[in-house]
């Protein structure tokens, strides 16, 4: 019997062939670090460290595809949308009925809790990889990044800020990058290559080893010495890109496999023409996961010119470093690359950012989430919009102060955007380009309306 392609069935089998590479190519990972230390120290200790990480790492992805399965596969099936259409297909031209609070915040609370258990996964596997003495990331057969640590981070943040799913020669000479890979897989061995930051860097000595899904592991050896921290740093991962990725319309991506960058702005006013940005804060997310670590928050200068040089800063940037207002413009341009923008008001926000055209030379043809009208849409028009409400309706912890804008608003959007996820899975706006026709039919009714 054929299993059609957007049948139950083949997507149940996607998920557990995903998670059978991830097995795969993650033990081989494992298995090399293990046999490395065994090397460096001893056979028991080798054997151990290799037990532990292997626990930890099949803990993690089990647990993960539980939380997707649940998600995605039951919990849709427990709620599905009220009165569907006879046809099968979603009716995108009438606007969805308002979801219950309670429901939403039951979803909620059990999403946080499954997000906690596999938290604490990752904090294990976190520990061992931090004994490696060597920055570790892992790419797909497309050379994008699924996997850094934090020793890693530190590399790729002299380039520009970290990125899941960003290709690898966004970071290194590309020229290099493809010359490592065109050695590997002629010979099926692992390479050594010179890995240089950017178009001129310090030269880095690097491995590259294949794994048996066609990504590769890349082991960057840098001479400086760091310094030892008592605390794990973080590991960031996505294994669901192992899979390289082929080209599609956009508009058919799975809302659960796209890179969104989530926007807040502070401002001076709200008038684009006249008023000017004082900061802008924005947080990356795959799918419904928040990358905590990949992080823009950039107040702006108040000179012409640059109060400090730096890219892509985190949380924690030193508050003299900034920017002028095209040069934010341009980091934020940059560390929104291949991703879906979504703001609270983004029609707004983007507005401030776009009256710069004429002098950044930027084109702005990413696809962009406006959360007001995806509020409007699942609750209905007579709900409250604003960005607090979505958070208590949907069980976000609100802070004590109201922030204006920036990066802490910008997780709380996120955070927001997380646990909408389940809910337009529900709806069976499931892909970007259902999401978008849904969103523009009911912003074409509303102004039909008024």
């Amino acid at each position: 019997m054929v299993t059609h392609r957007d049948g139950l069935r083949f997507r149940i089998f996607l998920i557990f062939a995903a998670l059978a590479l991830a097995l795969v190519g993650g033990l081989q990972a494992v298995l090399w670090f293990g046999a490395a230390k065994a090397a460096e120290t001893s056979v028991e200790t080798g054997l151990a460290l290799t037990g532990l990480a292997g626990t930890g790492l099949i803990l993690a992805l089990s647990v993960a595809a539980w939380i997707y399965l649940d998600e995605h596969i039951a919990k849709p099936l427990e709620h599905p949308p009220t009165a569907p259409p006879q046809s099968g297909e979603t009716d995108l031209s009438e606007p969805c009925r308002p979801v219950q609070e309670t429901a939403a915040q039951h979803e909620t609370r059990r999403l946080t809790g499954r997000l906690a258990e596999l938290e604490a996964e990752k904090l294990q596997l976190t520990r061992v990889l931090r004994e490696v003495p060597v920055a570790i990331l892992m790419i797909n057969a497309a050379d994008r990044i699924l996997l850094y640590d934090s020793q890693a981070a530190e590399l790729l943040s002299r380039s520009g800020p970290p990125r899941l799913n960003a290709p690898l020669s966004d970071y290194f000479n590309p020229d290099l990058i493809a010359g490592a890979r065109a050695r590997m897989q002629r010979t099926g061995l692992e390479v050594r290559f010179a890995a240089v930051p950017g178009a001129v860097g310090t030269r880095i000595d690097a491995r590259m080893r294949p794994l048996e899904d066609g990504g590769a592991l890349v082991v960057l050896d840098e001479a400086a010495p760091r310094a030892d921290s008592p605390v794990p740093g973080p590991l960031v991962y996505d294994f669901d890109l192992i899979a390289a990725q082929t080209p599609v319309r956009a508009e058919d991506i799975p809302l659960n496999a796209l890179t969104f960058v989530v926007l807040s702005t502070e401002t001076t006013g709200l008038l684009p023409h006249r008023d000017e940005v004082l900061r802008i804060g924005a947080v990356r997310m795959v799918g419904s996961s928040i990358l905590r670590r990949e992080v823009l928050d950039l107040r702006i200068g108040a000179t012409g010119h640059d109060d400090a040089s730096g890219r892509g800063m985190r949380a924690g940037t030193a508050p003299e470093a900034r920017p002028t207002i095209l040069t934010a413009i341009e980091q934020f341009h940059t560390f929104a690359t291949d991703a879906v923008i979504v703001a609270h008001n983004a029609p707004l926000r983007m507005a401030f950012l776009r009256r710069h055209d004429a002098s950044t030379g930027l084109v702005w043809d990413l696809p962009q989430i406006d959360l007001v009208l995806l509020s409007a849409l699942l609750f209905g028009d007579g709900a409250d919009h604003s960005l607090r409400a979505l958070a208590g309706r949907t069980g976000v912890t609100l802070p004590a102060a109201p922030a204006r804008g920036g990066l802490s608003q910008a997780l709380m959007a996120a955070e927001v955007m997380q646990r909408l996820m389940p809910l337009l899975t529900g709806h069976g706006l499931e892909s970007l380009g259902h999401l978008v026709e849904a969103l523009q039919r009911h912003a074409d009714r509303l102004e039909r309306l008024h």
